[in-house]
């Protein structure tokens, strides 16, 4: 993983994120800060898999009514009738 400055005032960035063993990532900048950024932005973005849907929710409105009184229902104005 480096950046490396080129000829012309250009760097380059060399990265690796997942180790010898797996994907080159390589790309030229004609700006160092934006070298540094896309090589933390490569960095921190490793294991995300955008493509894959997010799975959806699964509770019952009975599991989860419980922890709204706990961390907020209990605090409005029409809270007296509500978890009795």
């Amino acid at each position: 993983m480096a950046i490396k400055a080129l000829d012309g005032g250009r760097y380059k960035v060399d990265v690796r994120p997942r180790g010898r063993s797996g994907r080159r990532i390589q790309r030229i900048f004609k700006k160092k800060a934006d070298a540094v950024a896309f090589e933390r932005y490569v960095l921190s973005h490793m294991h995300d898999k955008e493509w894959l849907e997010k799975p959806t929710e699964q509770r019952h409105l009975s599991d989860l009514l419980p922890l709204w009184w706990e961390l907020g229902g209990r605090n409005k104005p029409y809270a007296n009738g509500v978890l009795t």
